[in-house]
């Protein structure tokens, strides 16, 4: 069985995005959208990061994603960049 996930997320910069994914197991797929801005804030295009998440462990994940971006035109340059992503779950402890 999969899940389905669909939400709207908020990212710095009050960079409006929407995100979709996809669960099965330990592995994670999704696709978000966020729309971009020149230094002025007008808005000048949107990128589409594609990733997967693989989670090792309880507190460890790895993965991989990749971005296209997409101009005023509607020119898609696909996979501009990408990058491997690794993270692992932290505590704060106060002293």
């Amino acid at each position: 069985m999969a899940t389905i996930l669909k939400r709207t997320i908020t990212l710095k910069l009050a960079q409006q995005g929407m995100a979709s994914g996809l669960a099965r197991a330990n592995t994670y797929l999704y696709t978000f959208q966020v729309f971009t801005a020149d230094a002025q804030g007008k808005y000048n295009g949107k990128r589409i990061i594609h990733a997967t998440v693989h989670m090792d462990g309880p507190d460890h994940y790895k993965g991989h994603g990749s971005a296209d971006v997409i101009d005023l035109a509607g020119n898609v340059m696909k996979n501009v960049f990408a990058a491997d992503v690794e993270g692992i779950r932290m505590q704060v402890e106060l002293a």
